[in-house]
């Protein structure tokens, strides 16, 4: 910033050694200097609304990408659903295995209950 306003007082001072020291050059060189800030204010701020625009053009185009499509509702979908018959599948086989240990469990007690009638059988 400092060096951009060193440049515009050298540039004045130029134009004022150039001019001379009579009261219209004086107002020429005003003229012509606020003439030209207001060309490059311009051209900034052109410069600041198309880089803006473009910017805003960014943003929507990321914000469609980020919607969900069809395909992604899809997958979504089919990977809750096999999700689903993989915890379905895991409850059914500790299923299972709680039905074997039953079945095994019951049979011991079987066992121990013939076993307790002949002992009881023969001590008597």
């Amino acid at each position: 910033m400092c060096m951009e306003q060193a440049a515009k007082i050298e540039e004045l001072t130029h134009l004022l050694r150039k001019s001379g020291d009579g009261e219209d050059g004086t107002e020429f060189i005003k003229e012509t200097y606020e003439m030209k800030q207001i060309s490059e204010e311009s051209g900034k701020t052109n410069f600041e609304v198309s880089e803006k625009e473009a910017l805003l053009k960014e943003i929507a185009d990321l914000k469609s990408k980020l919607q969900p499509t069809k395909s992604t509702d899809n997958l979504r979908s089919s990977l809750l659903l096999r999700s689903i018959q993989m915890r379905k599948k895991s409850l059914q086989e500790r299923f299972s295995k709680v039905e074997e240990e039953k079945e095994r469990l019951k049979k011991q007690k079987e066992q121990l209950k013939n076993k307790h009638k002949t002992e009881i059988g023969t001590n008597m």
